[in-house]
């Protein structure tokens, strides 16, 4: 750009932008024999396929009257670099669906190790509508959590509603945030004007 003022000597410079804070995705399925879900045995969850709004058309369904308290489902990321996420969540929506509530964690949750890190109910009923992917699935931000251990869980605990509604366990994704330089260090930079456009009794 350039720029002039009364006193002073013209002169341009160039304004470089760059977004120094860049994401790498990961996602896991829920579909049967998926890397990383895990499904409470216990419960009565079934496996369904061809389902449009279900992510890749797969999911898992339990009615709410056939649940065994406790952990419902559970997607685990492993090998994490430490750093920033955010994680997001997306499921098969009708208005046969219960709320589900999801923490975010570590470890054992902080029974007997790790932590928990954030928590969030979804009701389901509703469609996921934070964001929509560059592929056209919609997601639900379930919070943005540090990671400091390489490992990062989001458990689905019991569902809330009537014994005849569904609790959807479909696919989870994290983002890591990365900050490619310290605040001070950024990449957006401008670039004085003419070596801070001295006076034209100085230039």
């Amino acid at each position: 750009f350039s720029a002039t003022a009364t006193g002073y000597t013209a002169g341009s410079d160039t304004l470089e932008v760059t977004d120094d804070e860049s994401s790498a995705v990961t996602i896991i399925d829920s579909s049967e024999g998926a890397p990383g879900f895990v499904p409470s045995s216990s419960s009565g969850w079934i496996t369904q396929s061809s389902k449009p709004l279900a992510y890749l058309e797969n999911t898992h369904k339990l009615k709410i009257i056939n649940q065994v308290s406790g952990t419902q489902a559970e997607w685990v990321f492993s090998d994490l670099p430490n750093g920033q996420y955010k994680v997001a969540t997306t499921w098969w929506y009708t208005p046969s669906r219960a709320t589900a509530p999801y923490t975010i964690g570590w470890g054992d949750f902080g029974n007997s190790s790790g932590g928990v890190l954030a928590t969030k109910e979804c009701d389901q009923t509703q469609a996921p509508d934070d964001f929509t992917d560059g592929d056209g699935w919609t997601w639900e931000e379930l919070g943005t959590v540090n990671v400091e251990h390489g490992e990062l869980k989001v458990r689905l605990e019991d569902g809330i509603g009537h014994e005849s509604k569904n609790l959807i366990a479909d696919a989870v994704r994290i983002d890591e945030l990365r900050q490619e330089h310290d605040e001070e260090q950024r990449d957006l930079r401008v670039h004085q004007v003419a070596d801070h456009a001295l006076p034209e009794d100085r230039a």
